[in-house]
């Protein structure tokens, strides 16, 4: 699904939704919406047998943390390969709720830009490429 140009209703843009691989997930492919709004990986909860296993072992965060903050939970680090590449200890967070506050996506999480020194989409041959730190 497209977002909508609210003026014209016609799409801008396509999502950019790319195929990782989690160390706690298995061999299970994750499919991460990159995003340059957020400041850090996200995975959402899930009913169905898409869920990452990983899911299960999110632990809350500590009662110091903001109201905001309560809304997620930890997971524990994981390896993330994309492609060829691979980035170690990647933090991700879930949201608590499993209810209606969370958004039916076509994705499994969000993958923040801010992971990468630099990306280059190049939108009409459909492709990403990610430079690492």
């Amino acid at each position: 699904m497209n977002p909508l140009d609210p003026q014209t209703e016609l799409a801008f843009m396509e999502r950019l939704v790319v195929s990782v691989h989690l160390s706690g997930a298995g061999t299970r492919e994750i499919l991460l919406q990159l995003d340059s709004a957020i400041d850090g990986p996200l995975l959402y909860p899930a009913t169905s047998e898409r869920a990452p296993r990983i899911l299960g072992r999110s632990t809350p965060r500590a009662a110091t943390v903001s109201k905001a903050q309560k809304a997620f939970a930890d997971l524990p680090p994981q390896d993330m390969r994309i492609g060829s590449r691979t980035l170690s200890a990647v933090s991700f967070a879930t949201p608590v709720s499993r209810g209606k506050d969370v958004p039916d996506r076509q994705a499994d999480g969000l993958l923040p830009t801010m992971l990468f020194r630099s990306v280059f989409i190049c939108g009409s041959d459909h492709y990403v490429v990610f430079d690492s730190w």
